[in-house]
């Protein structure tokens, strides 16, 4: 039975690297997921597991059959894979069949494999990683840019896998369907096991979580109490040794009866009593100290981003028709039925569905054109699916634009959003997933109505994504999106209107 097990494993190098803190992993048959912010070490984690990279120290025992196989996230043609393809391809025995059968996989010519969409290279490329029947198989972001047809594929390829398999993913819907034991990394290094799919693990965290936060509440209202209390003993201290002195004054030189002495003693003790008083007092605060700091708590993001909410005036923003579409069909090729116009009111959840490919975001075009003709442009947030170099520095440039007001306040929506505010003001050219979170929050922060957004958890990681789908389900104007995450568009939807498109084969007349 394959087994992986890390006994205080610490990966770093000169002081950095993902992993400073020792941790222990035990990894047996079944899938076990592994989630957390981009940049934590999920990849690296991944190349320990297959033995490319070394820890720099603890063990990683590997007991296992043949074959490790690794899913690399992108799927570039090399000449490995060339290899594993043609063999898979030239393999005629029932097990290759199946494989293909499964897969969906076609003859294939290597030199259109640049041609194939993400989900057939995919698909080719999982099915030659199980072609070699590995006991153990490890999975970088498999669903990364999938429709929902190449998703169901590979998700009911993996689900049939017997062996030890990690899946690094964003991917809610996938870590809930396939694992059972979920491993969180965070930042600072901290690894975390624990045992169920994403959301019973999730939610057990989520609780202990906010245990914690209770804990760290009572913690500093514990700390505040012990500062109080020794000022109080700091200030009777000074009393006391402000009379001892006084009566110092005041005592005759030559009054050496037993009623002085016994003066002199009270006094005395007094002092000695106030210096106990306040050494106790900062041992108790030094301790409500170290509880408070022993208590990492993450603070949830302020749910108060929406209170300025300036709704429009009318119910409904926009109506396209057929007769529009001459005017602002962002594609020769979009129809809508001839009876029918598709309309947006001020609060509308819509989601646009169909496989890559469909014209989703062409319809999605269409629409941003249409809205800026029937409203303020500045009410209307357009975020494509991809932000190229220039889109991304045009966005800083806004930012830097902005009084500070409304800086604080599109900076306060990045935090919301997950992003680092501090980092973004640092860098010369944002991150895709940071730029998604900044052109969102400049959006929001002048109070769009209309956010018409195409694969908005693109790049996103799934702390970020969770993030971003809480302050949207909090948003109140109209929300019109595509998206391949399911579970994303499920968490948004209050209601939902799907819109069938169909492509014509020839551009209309004209």
């Amino acid at each position: 039975m394959p087994r992986i097990s890390l006994r205080g494993v610490v990966f770093e190098h000169g002081g950095h690297g993902p992993f400073p803190i020792p941790f222990d992993l035990d990894l047996e048959p079944g899938w076990t997921g592994v989630v957390g912010a981009n940049g934590v070490g999920k990849t690296t984690l991944l190349r320990l597991l297959s033995g490319q990279l070394a820890c720099a120290r603890g063990s990683i025992r590997r007991e296992h059959g043949p074959a490790i196989a690794v899913l690399e996230q992108t799927v570039d043609w090399s000449p490995a894979l060339a290899r594993q393809l043609a063999r898979l391809e030239q393999d005629w025995s029932a097990k290759a069949g199946r494989l293909r059968s499964l897969l969906e996989l076609g003859p294939l010519d290597p030199r259109r494999w640049n041609t194939l969409s993400p989900g057939e290279r995919k698909r080719w490329q999982l099915g030659a990683a199980l072609a070699s029947s590995p006991t153990i198989l490890l999975c970088d972001e498999p669903s990364n840019h999938l429709d929902v047809d190449s998703r169901a594929l590979l998700l009911d390829a993996l689900a049939r896998y017997r062996g030890l398999g990690v899946i690094v993913s964003h991917d809610r819907e996938l870590l809930d369907a396939l694992c059972s034991t979920i491993v969180f990394l965070d930042e600072g290094g901290r690894v975390e096991q624990r045992p169920g799919n994403y959301s019973e693990a999730a939610a057990a965290r989520g609780l202990e979580r906010d245990h914690i936060r209770s804990r760290h509440a009572l913690a500093r209202k514990d700390e505040r109490r012990q500062a109080t209390q020794l000022q109080r003993a700091r200030e009777r201290q000074a009393s006391t040794q402000r009379s001892l002195r006084v009566s110092s004054r005041k005592r005759d030189p030559q009054d050496n009866d037993a009623s002085s002495m016994a003066r002199k003693s009270r006094a005395e003790h007094a002092a000695a009593s106030a210096e106990a008083g306040v050494r106790r007092k900062r041992s108790a605060l030094d301790r409500a100290r170290a509880s408070v700091e022993a208590l990492a708590v993450e603070h949830p993001s302020s749910a108060e981003l929406f209170v300025d909410w300036e709704p429009p005036r009318k119910s409904v923003l926009l109506t396209l028709g057929p007769e529009d579409l001459p005017r602002y069909a962002a594609h020769p090729r979009v129809r809508l039925p001839e009876d029918r116009a598709l309309s947006i009111g001020r609060e509308d959840r819509i989601v646009v569905t169909g496989n890559n490919g469909a014209g989703k975001s062409s319809l999605l075009r269409t629409i941003v054109a249409r809205a800026h003709a029937c409203l303020d442009p500045a009410r209307v947030l357009w975020l494509p699916q991809e932000l190229d170099l220039d889109a991304r520095r045009d966005l800083l440039v806004e930012l830097a634009g902005l009084d500070t007001a409304a800086r604080g306040r599109v900076l306060q929506i990045v935090g919301a959003a997950g992003g680092d505010p501090a980092a973004l003001l640092r860098t010369p050219l944002p991150s895709p997933g940071e730029a998604r979170k900044l052109a969102l929050a400049l959006g929001l922060a002048r109070r769009a109505w209309l956010l018409v957004l195409d694969e908005p958890s693109n790049h996103l990681d799934l702390p970020a994504r969770e993030a971003v789908e809480a302050m949207l389900a909090s948003y109140p104007g109209a929300l019109l999106l595509s998206s391949h995450d399911r579970r994303f568009v499920a968490g948004l939807s209050k209601t939902r209107w799907r819109a069938a498109l169909t492509m014509a084969d020839d551009p209309p007349p004209g």
